[in-house]
């Protein structure tokens, strides 16, 4: 273990509430390590600013992706080491950092073998993201998938949410870009890292250390469309099809004429007009594997 001053913060209700159960395990796993226990995004960011402010440096994030991005915008700026247990319904980041069991006691193991790494963040608007971000179809699907579906299917929830709303009238997404290019969509993907709802590398020149927001700019949205991206997406040649646009940029604003939601790191966070910024090496992490 890194000689820091450690610490978890631990979310109950993560994984739809059944993370709850792996709490005793994880207690004998810890040892003197104290764990804080926290459930709600914003509870999340106050607890991590508060114990970062009790002198702890080295914060281990027992939960999904929504309590990652809770810990990252609680500690801002501080000179932290974070490391993730990934107990949530959605483990993103953790996959893009190598720890992919979904055992706990093998997790643990991983991260006292992993070593540091220092990543960027996205600001979008007044919040940070370490991962991914999506505006309109995506975001829509997060705000229709409700905790009971979530406790009861897992993930699966997600794509029985967003089989819903792709049938609604999709919305006119406007991007402008730092060098004045500007483009449309329906709907928009921004990575940090190659990863996207699991094991699926949507981003594939995507790095979280190369200063660069990497964006999937999708132009349409029917069944047939959403079929052919997916299509693409398992095949590996997404970035191909003529009507997705794969960019590259520092900074993004997205605009709407009517407010479009928008999700970062897999919960909602407002809406359009939403303007992304790479903020570089902003954070330090414990990677596996390189």
């Amino acid at each position: 273990m890194d000689k820091r001053n450690v610490c978890i913060i631990f979310n109950p209700a993560a994984r739809g509430g059944k993370a709850l159960s792996l709490y005793a395990e994880l207690k004998a796993l810890a040892g003197d390590v104290p764990i804080f226990t926290s459930e709600e995004a914003d509870a999340i960011t106050e607890l991590a600013a508060s114990v970062v402010k009790q002198g702890y440096d080295h914060l281990i994030a027992a939960g999904g992706d929504g309590t990652v991005n809770g810990i990252i915008n609680g500690t801002g700026t501080a000179d932290v080491l974070l490391s993730v247990l990934p107990i949530g319904t959605m483990n993103v980041f953790a996959y893009e950092l190598g720890i992919r069991s979904s055992q706990l006691k093998k997790c643990w193991e991983l991260i006292q073998q992993g070593q540091p790494k220092t990543v960027d963040l996205v600001l979008a608007n007044q919040s940070y993201f370490v991962q991914l971000a999506g505006i309109g179809l995506d975001a829509l699907a997060v705000q229709a998938t409700d905790l009971q579906m979530r406790k009861t299917i897992g993930p699966v929830s997600y794509l029985l949410s967003a089989a819903k709303v792709i049938g609604r009238p999709a919305p006119e997404l406007r991007l402008r870009f730092e060098d004045g290019f500007e483009t449309a969509g329906c709907f928009v993907l921004i990575g940090n890292g190659r990863f996207y709802g699991g094991p699926f590398s949507l981003f594939r020149h995507a790095k979280n250390d190369d200063g660069l927001l990497d964006l999937l700019i999708f132009k349409h949205q029917s069944y047939v469309d959403i079929f052919r991206y997916l299509q693409g997406v398992l095949m590996g040649n997404h970035t191909d099809l003529p009507d997705i646009e794969y960019r590259q940029v520092t900074s993004a604003q997205v605009l709407s004429d009517q407010p479009v939601p928008v999700e970062l790191d897999g919960d909602i966070a407002g809406s359009t007009p939403v303007h992304f910024e790479i903020a570089p090496k902003k954070l330090q992490v414990i990677t596996v594997g390189g």
